[in-house]
């Protein structure tokens, strides 16, 4: 250990202005020693505590006779705490918050490994429900089964059952066969029955018209090419028939329909042999084709279903010729004429929708078939 001559001097220059007290090396030296301006001591460095708010460290800038520099800092509180007691708080604190992110990462990795289990579940009973699916509608495609066979309907188990209902594909109105046989009126009835005003109803079906027939030629109120472009719209019409009812949807301004009937799928098909079968159509489609009132064609239709209620079952009164049909409903000689290639009594393409359900998990099914053809041809297949 050295033994150094220094001068003290305090925090405004003043030799050991303000010092409270001298620590080295467990020697305490006071204020007035403090005041000396040349003192002896074995030290390599020490610190000085003000009364006040700072610490006051001296340094040996070198030798047995050198001068040493003197520097204050601030002490939290105006209390002079040993520094090494900041240290000690500050690593506490870091440890606190290692601890508080560990915590953190511990409980994320538990969720994700929850939702991971959750989502195996969800898909074991999505596959479980899908098969029940199938089991329904293998029933449904049989054709010696009626709509109301209890088989169609099954209970495998706590929260497990599948159910299959089918029909005639031609209960549906074939948006293509109407639009090609250039019956647009048909449409612009059964718009007008869901609250679009004529105008709006007359145009949507002029626009989807021009979309399913070629050429530049367009209807009075309808949309070709150009209009799209003009209309800054990404699609234009395919002059072909439509393939889907995603395409249908792209017709302009087929928002209209759209709103004022979200579900306006159910009353329309793509995949049917054409004509509507009125011995299962409901009493708006038949009303559209033939203009009529449709509260006295669901009076018609109520009669039809029989008991039940429900087309296509055994206790039906079904129609068999256009004469029949057209005398029961008050139908004019000019319709029948007109329209008789609109409509049929029975179609050969079946739609069968199942529906599975397992712990909450569902699984529905839609098939359009034709069950008289070798092998069974398949028109639609949709699984949701």
């Amino acid at each position: 250990m050295k033994s150094a001559r220094f001068i003290l001097w305090g925090s405004h220059g003043t030799p050991g202005d303000g010092f409270g007290g001298f620590r080295e090396r467990g020697t305490s030296v006071g204020a007035q020693e403090a005041n000396a301006t040349v003192r002896t001591v074995s030290v390599a460095s020490c610190a000085l505590r003000a009364p006040g708010q700072q610490v006051v460290r001296a340094t040996l800038l070198g030798g047995t006779r050198s001068m040493l520099r003197l520097s204050t800092s601030p002490v939290p509180g105006g209390h002079g705490l040993p520094l090494r007691h900041g240290k000690r708080g500050s690593a506490l604190m870091l440890v606190l918050w290692a601890l508080l992110i560990l915590g953190m990462a511990v409980f994320s990795v538990v969720e994700l490994v929850d939702l991971s289990v959750d989502h195996t579940s969800y898909q074991e009973r999505s596959l479980d429900a899908r098969g029940l699916a199938l089991s329904g509608l293998a029933l449904g495609l049989n054709p010696q089964l009626l709509k109301d066979d209890p088989l169609l309907t099954q209970t495998a188990g706590p929260d497990r059952m599948f159910k299959a209902t089918f029909g005639s594909e031609g209960a549906r109105l074939n948006l293509n066969y109407v639009l090609l046989s250039k019956n647009k009126q048909i449409l612009i009835n059964l718009f007008t029955q869901w609250g679009i005003p004529l105008p709006q109803a007359t145009h949507v079906v002029d626009c989807m018209y021009d979309w399913v027939t070629p050429g530049d030629l367009k209807s009075l109120d309808g949309a070709k090419a150009q209009d799209y472009v003009n209309a800054q719209l990404p699609q234009v019409p395919t002059y072909a028939p439509f393939d889907s009812f995603d395409e249908v949807a792209l017709v302009m301004d087929f928002s209209i329909v759209q709103k004022a009937r979200p579900n306006w799928q159910d009353s329309f098909t793509l995949w049917s042999t054409g004509p509507l079968n009125v011995n299962e159509a409901p009493p708006e489609l038949i009303a559209a084709v033939f203009s009529l009132d449709p509260q006295r064609v669901a009076m018609w239709t109520s009669a039809r279903n029989g008991r039940d209620g429900i087309p296509g079952t055994a206790d039906d009164v079904p129609v068999n010729s256009m004469t029949t049909f057209a005398g029961e409903l008050g139908i004019s000689q000019t319709q029948q004429t007109s329209l008789s290639n609109q409509i049929d009594f029975s179609d050969a393409n079946r739609r069968v929708d199942s529906v599975g359900i397992s712990q909450g998990a569902q699984v529905k099914i839609s098939v359009v078939t034709r069950l008289n053809s070798s092998p069974i041809q398949y028109f639609l297949w949709s699984e949701q």
